[in-house]
Formats: C-alpha cells, sequence, structure tokens
C-alpha cells in the first residue's frame, strides 16, 4: 500500500515537471523578481495527513448476556400507605364570660308600685283611672290585698256612676228623690264629698251611724249593687229577671248561705248566681267577711260588663 502511494507521488511530479518545461519554452523568458509568490511552486508540499491503517480480522465482542432476575427474586419494595387523615378535634375554646345582666327598671303600671302581675291588676288600672282609687302620692301605692273601708267604697262608687252616666241612664237610672241623712260623717272627713253624694241620691243613710272607717262587708257590698240594679227602671231587672230568679235555689251552691243576713239573702244571691262576685275554693261566700280592695274594684269591673250585655239581653 505505502509503495503505491510512492509510485502515485513520484508520477505526479514528473507530471507537473512536464508541464512547467513545456510553458517556459514556449513563454518569453521572466525574471523571478517580477513574478511575487512564484517560489511557491516550488516549495515541498506538506506531508500528507497518515491514513488510519485498514482494521482487518478485528473480532466484533460478544453481546453480554443481560442478566434479569426473575420476579421473585427481586427484592420487595415496603408499600408505603399514606395514613388516613384523622379528623381533629377543635381545640376547645374558653366560653366568653356572660354578660352582666341589664337591670331593668321595672315597669309600674300608671306608676302604682304594687299591682304588677296581679290578678286584679286591670281592674285596679280602670279604677284608678276613673279616680275610683285612693293612693298616697308618695309611695304610689294601691294595697290590693288590704280591706276596703266603707268611705273608700263609697268613693269608688260614686266615681264609678259618674263615668258609667250615660249607660245607667241609658238603663233608666233614678233616684227615689228622697235624700237620705248620714251621721257621723264630719265635713272634714276626706270621703264626706261622695258620701254626701250618695246620701243625696237617696243610695246610703239611715239611723244608725254611718262609720266610713270601718270596713265592709261582702254581703253589704252585694246588697248595695243589689239596691242599684232596682233602680234601673228601663232594665227589666225587678219586672223581668227577679220573677224568674230563685233565690233559694242559689244559695244552695254557697256552703255558708246560712251566715247570710235576712236582708241580704237576695242580693248574696244573685251576685254570686252571675259570677259578679265570686266564691272561694271551698265553695264559700263568708258574706260577713271584709272585702278586699282588690275584690271591690274587680266587682265594679264585673257589674259593669253584665249592665252592657242587659243593653242588648236582659238575662
Amino acid at each position: 500500500m505505502k509503495i503505491r502511494l510512492l509510485f502515485f507521488v513520484f508520477g505526479l511530479f514528473i507530471s507537473v515537471g512536464l508541464v512547467n518545461h513545456t510553458a517556459y519554452a514556449a513563454a518569453p523568458p521572466l525574471h523571478f523578481g517580477e513574478l511575487p509568490g512564484i517560489f511557491d511552486s516550488f516549495m515541498p508540499l506538506p506531508a500528507p495527513t497518515p491514513i488510519p491503517p485498514v482494521m482487518e480480522n478485528i473480532v466484533e465482542a460478544e453481546p453480554l448476556d443481560m442478566y434479569l432476575p426473575e420476579p421473585d427474586m427481586l427484592p420487595s419494595v415496603p408499600q408505603i400507605t399514606e395514613p388516613t387523615p384523622q379528623a381533629v378535634e377543635p381545640t376547645p375554646q374558653p366560653e366568653p364570660p356572660a354578660p352582666a345582666p341589664v337591670m331593668m327598671a321595672p315597669v309600674y303600671p300608671r306608676g302604682i308600685r304594687d299591682i304588677a302581675g296581679h290578678w286584679a291588676e286591670q281592674a285596679v288600672v280602670t279604677a284608678f283611672d276613673r279616680g275610683m282609687v285612693n293612693i298616697n302620692p308618695e309611695n304610689m301605692l294601691a294595697r290590693p290585698g288590704e280591706n276596703t273601708t266603707r268611705g273608700e267604697f263609697v268613693l269608688a262608687l260614686d266615681r264609678w256612676i259618674t263615668a258609667n252616666n250615660e249607660l245607667l241612664y241609658a238603663l233608666g237610672f233614678a233616684s227615689p228623690g228622697t235624700p237620705l241623712t248620714v251621721l257621723g260623717v264630719p265635713d272634714n272627713h276626706p270621703f264626706f264629698p261622695s258620701i254626701n253624694s250618695l246620701a243625696q241620691r237617696g243610695m246610703i243613710g239611715g239611723e244608725a251611724p254611718f262609720m266610713p272607717d270601718e270596713f265592709v262587708s261582702r254581703q253589704e257590698i252585694s246588697r248595695i249593687f243589689f239596691n242599684l240594679f232596682l233602680r234601673l227602671n228601663n232594665s227589666g231587672f225587678e219586672e223581668v229577671f227577679l220573677p224568674t230568679f230563685n233565690t233559694e235555689v242559689a244559695l244552695l251552691n254557697i256552703t255558708d248561705a246560712a251566715d247570710t243576713a235576712s236582708w241580704a239573702r237576695d242580693s248574696v244571691a244573685v251576685m254570686f248566681d252571675r259570677n259578679l262576685m265570686s266564691g272561694y275554693a271551698d265553695g264559700s261566700f263568708r258574706p260577713t267577711t271584709p272585702m278586699t280592695r282588690a275584690e271591690t274594684y274587680s266587682t265594679f269591673q264585673n257589674v259593669e260588663r253584665w249592665l252592657n250585655g242587659w243593653i242588648t239581653n236582659p238575662t
């Protein structure tokens, strides 16, 4: 191989020399100095790049046998299981302190300090609005559980008649026309104006002292209302109601009816039978017992309601 290459190079030089000689013979002579670079033609050629030897009889390497382990022989990889999220209980927070109780100002109906929530509250308020209740303005106490004096009842009756003037006169209210004399009441008594007013109408009076500061009994109040009903000429009370009303049968429902005075039997029977004056849980009426202020104002309310019903349905 090397020999062939040498012959090829040698032949190339000879061919170049012949060509140059021919050209030189035919061309006019030249000065070398006028031909810059001409010397380059006679510079030795660079050594040829050696050709890498031809690799012969190269034995290819046998392929490597890739050994793959059987699946069963592979090392076990631990299974990583994510933990199940557990419900996180909230951290208990301290309860906020209870707000301080707000002190509400007490509610006093009409400024009366001792009737809020009382069973006769409405009756007392109505009576107070009509001037029927004597209250000390310094303490504003109605004293519903205290007993009613005779003078206090007369004051309430006098103001009640004034408040129901149209109703009573529509039912034919009339006085007997003969004023009565009231004994034992001085002119400077606080209830004298009302006592004198009812005496002029012939509703109270007599030969016995009136004693306005004594307590009034339940049978006395029932008799005063009974006398009022008798003077309602257009009500039919005396002409229609009484003829059909049986006093003795009504008194059978009162366990202590025997304690009632003879002059109050009819009135107690009517007031009890028509629920104008209620009895007690044991079935008694207690005719001689003083009447409380709450019971008194409640009775006025019941009588007024009953008389209003008489205008449309006298029963």
